[in-house]
C-alpha cells in the first residue's frame, strides 16, 4: 500500500511554504472475483508493516545539497557547521538536513527536527517553526507513531491561531485527515477535511482545497458513500482544470477509475478515466502514478479480454516498476501477468510469474496476494498436468483462506463479545436507575421549570435596564460634543479674525483653506463615538499649526508617540485632548516674545492597560491665569469633566486625569494628565 503523490509541473509549482497534506491516489478497488487480481493502494501503507510518505513540503523544490560520494560524511559534516550559526539560515540548512535524511534515517531525522525547532523558537520566527513541527509530525506518520504526529500537529495548530495564519491552519487540519484516515477513522478525517475545505473556501485558495476535495473523495470511497466520493473527485477534477494542474488532474482521474471498479461499473467507463490519465502521465517522467495507471489499464484489458493490449501494458508497467525499485508493484503486477498467460493458456509462463511474485509476498506476509497466488498455481499446475503440484498449491490455498477466516471470525468474536457484555451491564444498570428516576423526575422537571422561569425574567429585565442605560448614555455623549464643537469653532474663527487683522489676503486666504479641512476633519467625526489615535493626532497637528501660524511662530510643539503604539489600532473618544491643548495655546505664553522659549509638548503612552496622555508646556502656569482671569471659567474643563464621567460608566475600569501647575515645583508651565482604558 502506498501514498502517491502528482510531481508538480515547474511552471506551475507556487505552493504556499506552509502547506503540508497529500493530494492521494485512493483505495484501489478490492477483489470481486478470488481468480481476478487488483493492486491496493492504500493512502499512506506501503503494507502493513511498512509505511512510505512523500511530502508535498519537502519535495517542492529540488535540494543539491549532498553529492553521491561519501554522502553520510557530507551530512555529519554539515550538521556540525551549522551549529556555530546563529542566524534565520540555520533553520533552512535544518530543514535541506532533513529532507535528506527522511527516506534513509528517519529515526536521526526526528532528532534534527527538534533542533530545528528549538532554534526557530529562539528566533522567534513562526514559519519555520510550523515547518518544523508539520514535518516531525510527518515523521512520526511515517514511523506509525499516530498520536505522536496529530500531538504535534495540534502545537502547530495553537500557533496558526495565535498568528491567524489561516492557509496554514487548514493545512494542519488537512494532516489531522490524512492521520485519522490512515488509522481507519473515516468519520474524524471526514470533519477535519471540511474544516480545511471551508477555510481554503474563505482564503480562496483554490490549488489546496482541490487537494483536500481529492481526499474527502478517497474518505467517502472507502466508506463506501460513492455518491458523495464521486462528488468531490470530480470538484477536485473541476478545480485542477482551472488550476491546469495537469498531474493534479491524472492523479484524481486515476481515483475515479478505482471508484468505479469498486461501484461495479462496465469496463468501458473505468476504462475511460485509466486512459484519460495515462495521457497526461504519458507526456513527464516515469513514476509510481504512472506505473499504477499502466498496471490498472491491463487489469481491465484481461477483463475484456483484450490479451495483447493487456500484455503490452502490464510488461510496460512492470518496466517502469523495476527501475523506481517497487518490490511491492513489480510482485503485484508479475502476479496480473500470471493471469493473463493463465488465460491465454500458457500454463508455464504463468507459473514463472506467479512464483517470482510469490517470493516477496511470502516474505512481507501479504496474504491476501498469497492466497490469489496460490489459486493461479494451483489452476496453472492442474490444466498443466502436473497434478502433485496442484495439490500441494491447493492445500496452501486452503490453509492461507482458513487463516484470513480464522482471523476474521475471531475478531468478530470479540467484537461481538464485547458489545454482547457491553449491552448487559448497560441494561442492569438502567434497570437499578430506572425506579430512582421515574420517582425524581416531576420534581426535577418543575424545579428546572421554575428555576428557568426565574433566570429568564431576570435577564430580560436586566438586558432591559442595560439598553435603556447604554442609550442615556450615548445621547449624553453626543449631546456634550454638540457643545464642545460650537466652543471650538467660536476660539477658532476668532483666530482666523484675529489672523486677518495682522496679515495679508493671501496669507489669511491660505490660513482659511487649511481651517476648512481641520472643520471638516472634525464634523466627520463628531458623529463617532470613537475615532483612532492616528485620527486624533492627525487633527492636532492641524490646530497646532494653525494656531502656530496665527501667533507668528511665538512658540513650537513636539507630539511624542511611545513606539510599541499601533496608532491605528487604540481608539479613544473625539476631541479629547484637544480643548486643553487650546487653553495652552491661549494661556501659556502670555507676555514672552522668544519663540524658542515656548514649547508645548504632547505625548501618548501605554502603561499596562491605560492609554496615558501628558500635555505640557512650560509657560506662566495655571496658577498665574487664575490670578489674571479671575471671572473666566473655562468652559472646555468643564465639559471635559462631565465626559470623563459619563465614559467611567461605560468603561470597566476608572479613567482619571489632573491638572498640575509646575511652578510648586520650581519650573515653569503646566501638566496635564489622562488616563483612560486601551480600548
Amino acid at each position: 500500500m502506498l501514498i502517491v503523490l502528482p510531481k508538480a509541473n515547474k511552471e506551475k509549482l507556487k505552493f504556499m511554504k506552509s502547506v503540508f497534506f497529500l493530494d492521494k491516489i485512493g483505495l484501489k478497488a478490492g477483489n470481486r472475483r478470488r481468480n481476478f487480481l487488483h493492486d491496493t493502494f492504500f493512502v499512506g501503507l506501503r503494507s502493513s508493516k511498512q509505511i512510505y510518505l512523500l511530502f508535498t513540503l519537502c519535495f517542492l523544490f529540488p535540494v543539491n545539497v549532498f553529492s553521491q560520494d561519501n554522502e553520510k560524511q557530507n551530512i555529519n559534516a554539515l550538521i556540525d557547521s551549522i551549529e556555530n550559526q546563529h542566524t534565520v539560515a540555520k533553520t533552512t540548512v535544518y530543514m535541506n538536513l532533513v529532507r535528506k535524511l527522511l527516506s534513509k534515517n528517519p529515526n536521526k531525522a526526528v532528532g534534527l527536527c527538534n533542533k530545528w525547532i528549538n532554534k526557530a523558537k529562539r528566533l522567534k520566527n513562526t514559519t519555520a517553526e510550523i515547518d518544523a513541527l508539520t514535518t516531525l509530525s510527518k515523521i512520526n506518520i511515517m514511523l506509525g507513531n499516530y498520536e505522536k504526529a496529530d500531538s504535534i500537529t495540534q502545537e502547530a495548530i495553537i500557533i496558526c491561531k495565535e498568528q491567524n495564519y489561516k492557509d496554514p491552519l487548514a493545512a494542519q487540519y488537512g494532516n489531522l485527515g490524512v492521520s485519522a484516515e490512515m488509522i481507519g477513522q473515516n468519520t474524524k478525517a471526514v470533519e477535519y477535511y471540511l474544516k480545511a475545505d471551508s477555510i481554503f473556501t474563505i482564503t480562496k485558495n483554490l490549488k489546496n482545497k482541490a487537494f483536500i476535495q481529492n481526499n474527502l473523495g478517497i474518505v467517502f470511497s472507502n466508506m463506501k458513500i460513492f455518491d458523495k466520493s464521486l462528488h468531490y473527485y470530480k470538484s477536485a477534477l473541476k478545480n485542477k482544470a482551472k488550476l491546469q494542474d495537469s498531474l493534479g488532474m491524472a492523479s484524481t482521474l486515476t481515483n475515479i477509475g478505482v471508484l468505479y471498479e469498486k461501484m461495479e461499473a462496465d469496463n468501458d467507463s473505468i476504462l475511460q478515466y485509466y486512459i484519460s490519465a495515462k495521457e497526461i502521465y504519458d507526456k513527464y517522467q516515469i513514476s509510481n502514478s504512472k506505473a499504477i495507471v499502466y498496471a490498472n489499464i491491463g487489469q481491465i484489458k484481461i477483463r475484456k479480454n483484450e490479451y495483447v493490449e493487456a500484455s503490452q501494458y502490464l510488461e510496460q508497467a512492470l518496466q517502469m516498476r523495476t527501475k523506481l525499485k517497487d518490490k511491492y508493484g513489480i510482485a503485484s503486477t508479475k502476479l496480473s501477468l500470471a493471469l493473463l498467460k493463465s488465460k491465454q493458456k500458457k500454463y508455464r509462463d504463468a507459473i514463472k510469474y506467479a512464483k517470482e511474485g510469490s517470493d516477496f509476498f511470502t516474505s512481507a506476509n501479504v496474504q491476501s496476494k498469497l492466497l490469489e497466488t496460490y489459486n493461479i498455481l494451483s489452476d496453472a499446475y492442474e490444466k498443466d498436468n502436473q497434478k502433485d503440484s496442484a495439490i500441494i498449491y491447493l492445500k496452501l490455498f486452503i490453509q492461507v483462506n482458513d487463516s484470513m477466516l480464522s482471523q476474521t471470525n475471531r475478531k468478530t468474536v470479540q467484537e461481538l463479545e464485547a458489545k454482547y457484555q457491553n449491552t448487559v451491564n448497560l441494561k442492569k444498570i438502567t434497570i437499578l436507575k430506572q425506579q430512582n428516576e421515574i420517582n425524581q423526575l416531576m420534581i426535577y422537571i418543575l424545579a428546572i421549570f421554575v428555576i428557568a422561569v426565574i433566570i429568564i425574567s431576570v435577564f430580560i429585565m436586566r438586558q432591559r435596564r442595560l439598553q435603556q442605560s447604554h442609550k442615556q448614555l450615548i445621547t449624553e455623549q453626543k449631546l456634550l460634543r454638540t457643545q464642545l464643537n460650537p466652543h471650538f469653532i467660536f476660539n477658532s474663527i476668532g483666530s482666523i479674525q484675529n489672523y486677518m487683522f495682522k496679515n495679508d489676503a493671501k496669507q489669511a486666504s491660505g490660513y482659511l483653506a487649511n481651517f476648512s479641512a481641520l472643520m471638516r476633519a472634525i464634523l466627520q467625526q463628531s458623529t463617532q463615538e470613537f475615532i483612532t489615535l492616528d485620527d486624533d493626532i492627525k487633527i492636532l497637528e492641524n490646530y497646532l499649526s494653525l494656531e502656530k501660524m496665527r501667533a507668528g511662530n511665538l512658540f513650537t510643539y513636539k507630539i511624542n508617540v511611545d513606539e510599541n503604539i499601533d496608532t491605528e489600532e487604540i481608539m479613544l473618544p473625539p476631541m479629547l485632548t484637544q480643548p486643553f491643548v487650546e487653553n495652552a495655546v491661549k494661556h501659556a505664553f502670555k507676555n514672552r516674545t522668544k519663540p524658542e522659549d515656548n514649547i508645548i509638548e504632547i505625548s501618548f503612552t501605554v502603561l499596562e492597560t491605560f492609554l496615558l496622555i501628558k500635555i505640557t508646556d512650560n509657560g506662566v502656569g495655571i496658577n498665574y491665569n487664575s490670578q489674571q482671569n479671575t471671572q473666566h471659567k473655562s468652559m472646555s474643563s468643564d465639559i471635559f469633566r462631565q465626559r470623563m464621567e459619563l465614559l467611567g460608566k461605560k468603561w470597566s475600569k476608572s479613567s482619571s486625569f489632573s491638572i498640575k501647575d509646575l511652578s510648586k515645583e520650581g519650573l515653569h508651565g503646566t501638566d496635564i494628565s489622562i488616563r483612560i482604558p486601551v480600548n
